[in-house]
């Protein structure tokens, strides 16, 4: 038995067939470019893909780094660079300058000859003295021993040394030298005294 189509079949199967022979004209048959088997139909197409307007031509992309090396720019990075030296210049010649002392050093025993631990104080005189770095002004310096050793470091001129937790003995004078060299107290006493012994009559 013979079915007859319908109309709205025939009129798809027309639109198709119209819409089919329209395909390569607007597309690019890929077999003549890439030697594509010739099982593929000439028919079969795919589109170019549409060129966007971002991608530019490399010849006419101008170079913006080079601009840093224009003649004023380097003229205005001189001068910038320049300051910048003035400045760290003017910072170093500001900064007071640290001089270091003598370092005296020496060790203090009782009468048993055993490691004496107590304060020494070291009482500078009263002027105001002229230093490599500056005015030295300041007050009296007081330091602990440690098993009857110590160490500081003293401006050149005359100090007063004396025992705070020992007032039965009497202070004495040393006389620190100039310069950085480290001294024994012994060798800096302004008057040192041994005990000689009693001569027998």
């Amino acid at each position: 038995m013979k079915n007859d189509a319908s109309p709205i079949s025939r009129a798809e199967a027309k639109r198709k067939r119209a819409t089919h022979q329209q395909l390569p004209h607007k597309a690019l048959a890929l077999p003549s470019i890439f030697h594509l088997p010739s099982s593929i139909s000439h028919t079969t197409a795919l589109a170019l893909p549409p060129r966007h307007r971002a991608l530019l031509d490399a010849s006419k992309v101008e170079c913006r780094a080079s601009a840093a090396a224009q003649p004023g720019n380097r003229q205005h990075l001189t001068g910038v660079m320049a300051w910048l030296l003035l400045v760290l210049a003017i910072g170093f010649g500001l900064k007071p300058q640290q001089c270091a002392g003598a370092t005296i050093t020496g060790n203090l025993t009782d009468i048993s000859l055993a490691p004496l631990s107590t304060k020494l104080q070291f009482n500078p005189t009263n002027d105001v003295l002229v230093s490599t770095s500056g005015l030295s002004a300041g007050p009296p310096r007081t330091i602990d021993t440690t098993n009857g050793g110590f160490a500081i470091v003293l401006d050149a001129g005359d100090y007063t040394v004396s025992l705070p937790l020992v007032p039965w003995r009497k202070s004495f004078v040393i006389s620190v030298p100039t310069g950085t060299n480290t001294c024994n107290l012994i060798n800096v006493l302004a008057a040192p005294r041994t005990y000689t012994g009693r001569s027998e009559h």
